[in-house]
Parts: C-alpha cells; sequence; structure tokens
C-alpha cells in the first residue's frame, strides 16, 4: 500500500477502527488514530491487542475498515 493510502485511514474524520493486513499475513487492529504511528522517514508503528510491529508501507497487503456491530 502507499503510505498516504494508510495515513489518510489513520486520519479520517469520523475515525473509523480498520485492520492492517501485512504481506506475511500478521494482522493489526487499529481500534484508534493514536494506535497507527508513522516516522519522518515513512515507516508505520501499529499497536493493537494483537501485538505491536515497526513495517514499511510497502509490506501492507491491505487495509480495511472494521464493521461495527449494531447495538
Amino acid at each position: 500500500m502507499k503510505l498516504d493510502e494508510i495515513r489518510a485511514m489513520r486520519d479520517a474524520r469520523p475515525f473509523r477502527p480498520f485492520t492492517l493486513t501485512l504481506n506475511d499475513g500478521r494482522e493489526f487492529l487499529i481500534e484508534a488514530d493514536y494506535y497507527l504511528g508513522i516516522s519522518p522517514k515513512g515507516i508505520v508503528l501499529a499497536v493493537s491487542s494483537d501485538g505491536t510491529a515497526w513495517f514499511a508501507p510497502e509490506q501492507v497487503k491491505e487495509a480495511r475498515p472494521v464493521r461495527m456491530l449494531a447495538s
């Protein structure tokens, strides 16, 4: 994925949770915008209950919105 695409999902207002899937199969649920950081050099930091990882945007296979359950 392109860094701009990842940044757009993080910066969307209102924020909507999404899952990042890496090329190696790991998945990270991004539940809030502050769970995803981007360094000045374009390296992504994802923090979720599934773990924490640093990776390049090219390692992201897809980012997809999380379906919210109706209450």
